[in-house]
């Protein structure tokens, strides 16, 4: 596929390909979705982990990744402005036993990508003080 820098627009890889099939195949259905959880145990610093992650996001132009729909049929391309936010979810006061993490949760995978932004979404949700778990 090449540089895929900032501003550049790329023919799609093949199994890039199959993904845009799938979604053109099934919309509004979250069949792509891959997820990944990590479980944070100790005491942190949710504005200094969100600066580390927008660092994280701007040094790996990956993250900014989208695909849109060009003369030629489908391209990658690269906008940092795109880039994934982090959103923040504070369960840990809720007073039931999960804090509506479940049904949350449930709710976050359905999700679909939009081809009008990063391909890539993240989200750190607290169950307390020293209990995290990040997406």
């Amino acid at each position: 596929m090449g540089d895929i820098g900032a501003g550049m627009f790329n023919e799609l890889s093949i199994r890039q390909s199959l993904l845009w099939i799938d979604d053109e195949l099934h919309p509004g259905v979250p069949i792509n979705n891959v997820l990944t959880k990590y479980d944070i145990k100790g005491l942190l610093i949710v504005a200094h982990f969100k600066d580390a992650f927008t660092q994280l996001v701007h040094q790996q132009p990956i993250f900014c990744t989208g695909v849109t729909k060009g003369d030629k049929g489908e391209l990658s391309f690269v906008q940092l402005d795109t880039a994934p936010l982090l959103d923040y979810v504070d369960f840990s006061l809720s007073s039931t036993k999960h804090g509506g993490y479940d049904a949350w949760l449930k709710s976050w995978l359905k999700k679909t990508f939009s081809y009008d932004a990063s391909l890539y979404v993240a989200v750190l949700v607290k169950f307390s003080d020293e209990n995290y778990c990040f997406f």
